[in-house]
């Protein structure tokens, strides 16, 4: 992962502490917030400006912690929102503010 630009305060950001890293939010925030459907490992890194490693690992850390699912398989194998799940709705505002 590249490092933050700036050095982030824990309390003008939060979530960095929440959910563990920096990298965990930028690929929320482009899940939840940007694009809103599935994307792949290049994809998502892409959008959040991570390398494809540093977006893999986070994004199974965050499949892990049950916000986001894996939707499919092998080279087809994407990312996405948990459907029904109570707190991407409250994630979703969160990048809003």
């Amino acid at each position: 992962m590249r490092p933050p630009r700036i050095q982030r305060n824990n309390l003008q950001y939060p979530l960095d502490s929440i959910l563990g890293t920096p990298a965990n939010v930028r690929l929320l925030r482009v899940l939840v917030h940007e694009v809103q459907t599935a994307v792949g490992v290049t994809d998502a890194a892409r959008l959040s400006g991570l390398t494809v490693a540093g977006a893999r690992r986070a994004l199974e850390f965050l499949a892990k912690f049950g916000i986001i699912t894996r939707v499919g398989t092998g080279r087809a194998l994407k990312f996405g929102t948990v459907v029904g799940n109570p707190f991407v709705p409250l994630i979703r505002q969160l990048f809003v503010a």
